[in-house]
């Protein structure tokens, strides 16, 4: 109990009416990006012991999939590209979720699953031109790390599963860079096409996050995780259907709130907050990293 309250404050504080924020006068605010060399990538998807069978395809999906949104703010910061660290942090991630698909695979599980969702995403944040696939890039690098605040909170508070090595590490700097990649994405789009594309783009939280809700059955070990233990499956479906879906509603507040005005980007102390959340998990589970570089960037919030 004590630790669904701590988790709805902390989260609470992260989704407070940003009103003020939105209408405040902009400040230049200094945040600093670090390039890590990860150790032992391929062993990093495996969760540490939990019988949570959607929790499990969550992990599976965010290795699969969420590549495409590497590629796309890879693509789409083109002569932004002086804001190299960042770039360079993407292409990590994407080589970080190769290996550690390849190592998936060589397991058995080919995740065919999910290919359908996989053309879909890639239709929308490449393949339809430049003006598209900048709003989609920068929509959900704006919710970036809201939703993943949310969600990992709520996760741990409710047990409703443990993120993988990847997944962890991944939202973690996806929190660090979340303001600069907004910052550098959003002024290529425009007003009239963020509210045309408003639907699909709250669509893509909820594929995300609530996906696994349907997938995990086809996944490994579900069928007999189902007839061994129904009544303790039934109790994480439930658990994991309430957190992503709260996850996928704070996506929308985010979206409507910093993604669709033209003045607003996130708060960088929310991202610096929610970094220092999911950085000391990773330290507690001695995942290892060796800071290559540093480099800071001036965020206009």
């Amino acid at each position: 109990m004590f630790q669904s309250v701590v988790a709805v404050v902390a989260v609470g504080t992260l989704l407070a009416p940003s009103v003020a924020h939105v209408f405040s006068a902009r400040r230049t605010v200094q945040m600093r990006l670090k390039l890590r060399e990860l150790e032992a990538v391929a062993e990093m998807r495996h969760a540490p012991p939990h019988p949570s069978i959607f929790m499990a395809e969550f992990n599976r999906s965010f290795l699969f999939m969420t590549e495409i949104v590497d590629f796309g703010v890879m693509k789409y910061l083109g002569d932004a590209r002086v804001v190299k660290l960042l770039w360079e942090q993407e292409k990590k991630h994407v080589d970080m979720h190769r290996a550690g698909l390849a190592a998936s695979r060589k397991d058995g599980d080919q995740m065919r699953r999910f290919a359908l969702l996989y053309f879909i995403s890639d239709m929308l944040m490449l393949r339809l031109g430049y003006h598209v696939g900048v709003c989609f890039a920068s929509g959900m690098e704006t919710a970036s790390t809201t939703m993943f605040y949310t969600f990992g909170r709520l996760a741990a508070a409710t047990d409703a599963g443990t993120l993988s090595d990847i997944s962890l590490f991944h939202i973690f700097e996806e929190c660090e860079h979340g303001p600069v990649t907004v910052q550098a994405l959003k002024p290529r789009t425009s007003l009239p096409l963020r509210i045309l594309l408003l639907p699909l783009m709250v669509v893509l939280p909820w594929a995300m996050f609530c996906t696994p809700l349907f997938t995990a059955w086809f996944g490994p070990g579900a069928s007999s995780a189902a007839l061994k233990h129904p009544l303790r499956t039934a109790a994480e479906f439930l658990k994991y259907a309430l957190v992503s879906h709260l996850t996928f509603l704070s996506a929308v507040y985010v979206v409507l709130a910093y993604w669709l005005p033209s003045v607003a980007v996130p708060p960088p102390e929310h991202s610096e907050a929610a970094a220092r959340y999911f950085e000391a998990q990773l330290k507690a589970r001695r995942v290892l990293w060796t800071e290559v570089a540093t480099e800071q960037y001036p965020v206009c919030a």
